[in-house]
C-alpha cells in the first residue's frame, strides 16, 4: 500500500530516508555533498513522497522561487525505479500545485552531453511534460538545463 505525503517542515526521519536515498546516487548522479546540502535544505523547503510499506520510495523536493514553484531535487530508491512511483509522485504534484493556483513547475538538471547518465533524468521529465528552457554552462560543474512545465 502507498500513499502520497506533503511536509512543509520534514521531520529527522524523513530527512534521514531522504539523505540515505541521495547518498546512494552520490558519485554516479549527485556530487559528494548533495546530501549533506539536502539535509540543510529540508530546513526550509518543503517536501512531498510516495511511501510505501512506510519506506520512501520517491519524493520531491520543492520551494517557490520568483513566484514559480521548483523541484530542487528528485528521486527514487534504486530499488523502486521502473515502478511507476516517480509518475505517480510528480501527477499528485502536479494537481497539488494547481489546487494552490499554480500552473508553471521550474527544475534545474544536469545536461546529459556533460554527464551522459542524466539522459534518463532529461528523458523522463520530458515524458513528464517538461521542456527545456534554458541551458545554462557557467551553472554548476556540468553546466544545467532549465526544465519547466505548463499547464
Amino acid at each position: 500500500m502507498s500513499r502520497i505525503v506533503i511536509e512543509k517542515q520534514a521531520n529527522q526521519n524523513i530527512i534521514n530516508s531522504i539523505y540515505k536515498i541521495a547518498l546512494d546516487y552520490t558519485g554516479d548522479y549527485f556530487t559528494i555533498n548533495l546530501p549533506e546540502d539536502t539535509k540543510n535544505d529540508l530546513v526550509f523547503q518543503h517536501v512531498m513522497y510516495l511511501e510505501c510499506n512506510n519506506d520512501i520510495a520517491s519524493f520531491i523536493i520543492f520551494t517557490c522561487w520568483d513566484g514559480s514553484p521548483h523541484i530542487t531535487l528528485m528521486a527514487t530508491q534504486r530499488e523502486s525505479c521502473g515502478k511507476g512511483y516517480g509518475k505517480e509522485l510528480m501527477k499528485h504534484f502536479v494537481i497539488y500545485l494547481t489546487e494552490l493556483g499554480f500552473n508553471r513547475i521550474e527544475l534545474f538538471t544536469v545536461p546529459p552531453d556533460t554527464k551522459p547518465i542524466y539522459k534518463n533524468t532529461v528523458a523522463f521529465y520530458e515524458r513528464m511534460g517538461f521542456e527545456i528552457e534554458k541551458v545554462y554552462s557557467q551553472l554548476w560543474e556540468t553546466g544545467a538545463l532549465k526544465m519547466i512545465k505548463t499547464w
